[in-house]
């Protein structure tokens, strides 16, 4: 018996064929499978791109609020870069492996409201919030985008800068379609049936801002000095949010340190009713003066030595509405006065002062009542005729007809329109003026002579007692100044 030799020539060449045939299969289906895998590998990148976009937006508004910066578009990459603990080349690059690649480096483009002579970008953040030019970072063309292709080889048409409005709106706008595969209007034909390798992200750089609404308030952020602000109508300001805003009362004191993250309101003066500043003179001793008007304590009164203490003010019957026990305060020197914090009366878009008055003698022409000198005064600018004086809108002079040793009410308005003086009650005196300002200085408040109408060097004595010493920031109606005059607080 033989031994088999091998296969023969028959079942060699059919175990070639059979391989050919297995190798033309396998080619094939790689020819058939290639689209395939090409279109999950674009859509893979897709996914990972449009993922790294989300997180440097993230990131941009993370290094604004952490920075207070808006960065520009010499800037946008080191920051990022920064605030992601990465390098700027995983900023600058869709593929990083591939960091010379132009055609897939990420640029960053801002609408050019911003831009001209002066950008805007990068913003540091204004003490005083947006102001002048600075306020188009609150108009709804206040945009930037982030760009990239994901194609090598394959282009943005546009650079890292700022775009016309046309151009940047035709981005801005688009919206990817998977079947049309069109890419924003006028674009390059090479983008023609590639838009699936286009990404943008969208920065909308308002959303970036708040809204803090001050009132009866000051400001400044951080440690900075405090900003003043019109005390009686609300003012808007716009802050990055993570801005650090210092919140106090117009006489300076901190009432609350705030963290920008929303819209905020802040009111820390008086409400539509209460005087900031109401002297009872009731005290029986002591070097203070009580206020009960809403700036309390930070706002009493220091009276000075020679003062005399619990002398009879307005009663009743004669005045039925103040308690028969009523007290005021007795003044005859020239060192005699009570003063209180600097500025009181500082930027009053509006005011009321009011005092009762009862004159032993008037031998001396400008002798102040109460007031901050330079800025709102109101007073006996001659022993026969009293003055409400101004440095934002005029003043006004009316005769004094009473005679001494009787208690009188004397009232003084300025509504931003008029000033007014009151007798009694009864309006004998005007004079028009638009302003919203009646003036600022950096004198004290004082009831009695002393730096009313002059500095102390110069200051006449009041020679008399003095009750009930009032001020508002808003200008109280006719009506209501009728109802002070007889005792009650409006």
């Amino acid at each position: 018996m033989r031994a088999a030799a091998g296969a023969s020539h028959k079942q060699r060449a059919a175990a070639g064929l059979a391989t050919v045939v297995v190798l033309a299969g396998l080619a094939i289906t790689g020819v058939l499978l290639l689209p395939t895998l090409v279109s999950k590998t674009t859509q893979r990148n897709r996914v990972i791109e449009e993922a790294r976009l989300a997180r440097l937006e993230g990131n941009f508004r993370e290094y604004v609020r952490l920075n207070q910066i808006i960065p520009g578009t010499g800037t946008w990459h080191t920051a990022l870069a920064e605030i992601g603990r990465a390098n700027v080349t995983e900023v600058n690059s869709v593929f990083p492996e591939f960091p010379d690649d132009q055609s897939t480096r990420r640029v960053f483009v801002v609408d050019n409201i911003l831009g001209g002579a002066s950008p805007l970008l990068p913003y540091n953040q204004s003490s005083s919030g947006l102001t002048g030019s600075l306020t188009n970072l609150l108009n709804p063309r206040s945009r930037a985008m982030i760009l990239s292709s994901t194609k090598r080889g394959l282009s943005l048409p546009v650079g890292t800068g700022f775009l016309s409005q046309t151009d940047f709106d035709a981005i801005w706008n688009w919206v990817y379609d998977p079947a049309s595969q069109s890419p924003p209007s006028g674009w390059s034909s090479s983008w023609s049936g590639n838009a699936e390798f286009l990404h943008v992200k969208h920065i909308y750089l308002p959303s970036l801002f708040s809204k803090i609404s001050v009132q009866n308030a000051s400001f400044g952020l951080g440690l900075s000095g405090l900003l003043s602000v019109t005390p009686s109508s609300p003012t808007d300001y716009y802050f990055l949010n993570g801005a650090p805003v210092t919140l106090a009362n117009t006489l300076g004191i901190i009432k609350q340190r705030h963290i920008v993250s929303g819209d905020a309101s802040f009111n820390f003066g008086t409400s539509a009713s209460s005087p900031i500043i109401w002297f009872k003179m009731e005290e029986a001793s002591g070097t203070y003066a009580t206020n009960s008007g809403t700036l309390g304590a930070a706002a009493r009164g220091t009276i000075t030595s020679g003062v005399s203490y619990r002398q009879s003010g307005p009663r009743s019957p004669l005045y039925p509405l103040f308690s028969s026990s009523n007290y005021a305060l007795d003044f005859n020197d020239d060192g005699e006065y009570i003063s209180t914090t600097s500025g009181a009366l500082n930027n009053l878009p509006a005011f009321t002062l009011a005092i009762w008055v009862y004159i032993d003698n008037l031998d001396d022409n400008r002798t102040g009542l109460i007031g901050q000198n330079d800025a709102i005064e109101l007073g006996f600018i001659t022993t026969g005729s009293v003055q409400i004086w101004t440095s934002g809108s005029g003043s006004v002079t009316v005769s004094w007809p009473f005679a001494e040793k009787t208690w009188h009410h004397i009232a003084a308005t300025g509504d931003g329109k008029a000033i007014r003086l009151y007798f009694d009650g009864v309006q004998v005196g005007s004079a028009s003026g638009t302003t919203s300002n009646y003036g600022s200085s950096s004198y004290t408040f004082h009831v009695g002579g002393a730096v009313v109408f002059d500095a102390p060097v110069s200051s006449a004595k009041f020679d008399g007692k003095l009750d009930d010493a009032i001020a508002y920031d808003r200008a109280l109606s006719a009506a209501e100044v009728l109802v002070l005059s007889t005792g009650v607080t409006p």
